[in-house]
């Protein structure tokens, strides 16, 4: 049985016996009612009288006494606390079926009908369905926003996003935020979570996707993943748009297809095993892709808290990224180790994309031309 049914099927059995234990426990014939009292004399013996109505009989030694009660005004336990002259808290009676009509489990343990997770999804019931509003809100305005971005984004399963290797979860946070759609920065009380940037207007731009991609200093960041992968849809200079298969592999954190000169490195008589290749290369462009969102996000943080540090140029900062991406394919290749069979090639290709981004003036030689390389 699987672990999911397993639990279902405890939670029904303990439903079942919660509501039915003369499954596994004997009837109730005796007629002693268990009370707990605080008293020194021991002595006290209360039970029932079974007939058309119950009635709570009392004896000490060898007399006994009706206790008076009435089942429709008062409790057992204030019955017996009047008639003991005790205060009624310190009375505790067991349930017995005879006065309740029914046969609830021993004293101390679980009697409620349902299992407890049953009970949270009903209190949080109204929460939930106010959250998935709002989700479904958040998912509306982010596909008139950009409809691609926004199909990338829920095709991007959460197990890639928690999986991801040589990432720190500062990193992988990121990339769950703006799979959420809340990836966005206060900027102050005059802004609001509209960007800082000079050249952006405080009007248009407080969404995520701003901070991700429209914003002209993200492009800047990501013209230089797409130059240093010389993937196809770079934007020209000036440009925001770009093609739909850069949006879908960023977003999406997904090639559809191998770089073509990694395909052309890779050919039939140097690589045999294609698929580690692919799969080489697609988990260091999801390291890429998540360490550049990251270097977006710490350029706006020190954009908008600069705590006395001189303020870096987009140059700067472009090659800060890319120094952070080629430390990350480093620590990527580290762990291929150590050399087997099965490895030789994944450390290969490893070695080789590290290569392209370790080479100096990669972006002046490819430009931004638009052209395709793939």
């Amino acid at each position: 049985m699987k672990r999911g049914k397993a639990h279902s099927f405890r939670e029904l059995s303990l439903n079942v016996l919660a509501n039915y234990p003369e499954l596994i426990f004997r009837q109730v014939e005796a007629n002693q009612l268990h009370i707990c009292h605080n008293l020194d004399d021991k002595h006290h013996v209360f039970s029932l009288s079974k007939g058309f109505t119950c009635q709570i009989e009392h004896t000490w030694g060898f007399h006994t006494t009706t206790v008076q009660w009435d089942p429709n005004v008062q409790s057992v336990e204030a019955a017996v606390a009047n008639y003991l002259k005790v205060p009624a808290h310190t009375i505790n009676c067991t349930p017995h079926p005879w006065i309740h009509q029914m046969r609830p489990q021993w004293v101390g343990k679980r009697r409620w009908r349902q299992s407890s997770q049953r009970y949270k999804k009903l209190m949080n019931a109204k929460r939930d369905e106010l959250a998935a509003e709002a989700k479904n809100k958040i998912q509306q305005n982010l596909a008139l926003d950009h409809e691609q971005a926004a199909k990338a984004l829920d095709g991007l399963e959460w197990k890639q996003v928690y999986r991801m290797e040589e990432v720190q979860a500062y990193h992988t946070q990121k990339l769950a935020k703006i799979k959420l759609k809340r990836l966005r920065i206060w900027a102050g009380k005059e802004l609001g979570y509209h960007c800082a940037a000079l050249g952006c207007d405080t009007a248009k731009t407080w969404g995520t996707l701003h901070l991700a991609w429209y914003c002209p200093e993200a492009q800047d960041f990501w013209d230089v993943l797409r130059g240093r992968w010389r993937h196809q849809g770079r934007r020209r200079r000036g440009a925001v748009e770009a093609s739909e298969a850069a949006v879908k592999a960023i977003f999406g954190c997904k090639l559809q297809t191998l770089p073509r000169w990694i395909a052309q490195w890779g050919k039939p008589e140097q690589v045999e095993r294609w698929e580690d290749l692919f799969a080489v290369a697609l988990d260091m462009w999801r390291l890429s892709v998540t360490m550049t969102l990251t270097a977006i996000w710490r350029r706006n943080v020190d954009r908008v808290h600069p705590d006395g540090r001189r303020a870096l140029t987009i140059d700067e900062a472009t090659s800060g990224a890319r120094a952070v991406i080629v430390e990350a394919f480093a620590r990527y290749r580290y762990g291929l180790h150590p050399v087997t069979k099965r490895t030789v090639t994944k450390l290969q290709v490893a070695e080789f994309i590290g290569a392209q981004w370790r080479s100096e003036g990669s972006e002046q030689t490819q430009g931004h031309n638009g052209a395709s390389d793939e």
